[in-house]
């Protein structure tokens, strides 16, 4: 059942969506998109990571998954330095995917009305395909997407913020791209991962 869930998600949602705002944004026509970043996915994860877009400018690929293995623990770059945020037990097992599935150099360019439509409504279903029991966005964008009771911020001097969506707890921490790494610096970045720790045992 979850994977006769995932596959229409993917064909009749991702698929027929993306192609759809292509023909109409020459921008986005014959970029590649995919939906996750970390394999195929499992249902009711502890955790599950939600990004903005994949970034780059790769043309033509379609795809579920960007390859079979959890990029997350094998890749260098920002998966490296999220690696040093999130303690790795946690990425081991979880789903991550972005809010968009097209791949754009920056996340400013993400500029169509109806792609920003489409990215909030396919990432609500998709939260509610996968079922997880963390959720935690690497961009505010995604975070206000998701979040639909009021926002804390627990910790004082990190950019950590917590709410809920239903019952499902989300967190909130910068993006781990090389344009943040001050956020992650030094005594700071001994302060996500406690908070991050807490917010998954919690």
């Amino acid at each position: 059942m979850f994977k006769d869930d995932i596959d229409i998600f993917f064909k009749k949602k991702v698929v027929q969506g993306y192609k759809e705002i292509q023909k109409e944004e020459s921008s986005l026509f014959g970029k590649s998109f995919y939906v996750f970043q970390t394999g195929e996915p499992s249902f009711q994860p502890e955790l599950m990571v939600i990004g903005f877009n994949p970034g780059g400018a790769y043309s033509g690929k379609i795809s579920l998954t960007n390859g079979s293995q959890n990029r997350y623990i094998t890749d260098g770059g920002w998966f490296a330095t999220l690696r040093s945020i999130v303690p790795q037990e946690y990425l081991e097992h979880c789903v991550g995917t972005n809010k968009y599935y097209i791949n754009t150099p920056q996340d400013k360019d993400i500029k169509n009305k109806k792609l920003k439509e489409l990215g909030t409504r396919l990432t609500r279903e998709l939260i509610g395909i996968i079922q997880p029991k963390h959720i935690l966005c690497l961009h505010t964008d995604t975070f206000n997407t998701i979040k639909n009771s009021s926002v804390s911020k627990p910790y004082e001097g990190i950019n950590f913020k917590v709410s809920k969506m239903g019952d499902v707890p989300v967190a909130y921490i910068p993006n781990p791209s090389p344009r943040n790494k001050h956020f992650f610096k030094d005594d700071k970045l001994v302060s996500y991962r406690e908070a991050i720790d807490n917010f998954m045992n919690n």
